[in-house]
């Protein structure tokens, strides 16, 4: 074991989710718990019934669509894909708010996971947070 040399800054970076693999954007969601389950697709789904009625394996395939993830070419993506040394550690949905029929409908929508990763993550890719309704969650936004 090599001692007292610091370890190197990790690298963080951000691209297109239409540049990820799927595989790196499924392994940001996970196997298991609600983020994989959602497929960030609660707030794209007209009510919560229907979202319920909906099974994962149909709204996976609907952010597969959405990401267009594998297509570098592709002109349009609904998202970002972080990677921290090389792995992938987050998603976040950049689409108008016109694609998130439910944000109309739903009070206190910073209160709800929209995107998966670390504060530290996206604050490195440039986003503030504007809000924690909770110790757990906080709500990140970027200014273009």
């Amino acid at each position: 074991m090599i001692t007292g040399m610091p370890a190197p800054d990790p690298e963080i970076s951000v691209v297109p989710a239409n540049e990820a693999s799927w595989a790196d954007l499924q392994a940001v969601f996970g196997a298991r718990g609600q983020t994989s389950r959602c497929q960030c697709q609660r707030y794209k789904l007209p009510s919560r019934d229907y979202f319920e009625s909906v099974g994962t394996d149909e709204r996976a395939g609907s952010l597969r669509e959405q990401t267009d993830c594998g297509h570098p070419r592709s002109g349009t993506t609904s998202g970002l894909v972080a990677y921290l040394d090389g792995v992938p550690v987050g998603w976040c949905a950049v689409e108008p708010r016109t694609e998130y029929p439910r944000l109309v409908t739903t009070r206190n929508a910073i209160e709800e996971e929209l995107h998966v990763g670390t504060v530290r993550t996206f604050a490195d890719a440039g986003m503030s947070e504007v809000g924690r309704p909770t110790k757990r969650r906080a709500g990140m936004r970027i200014d273009f």
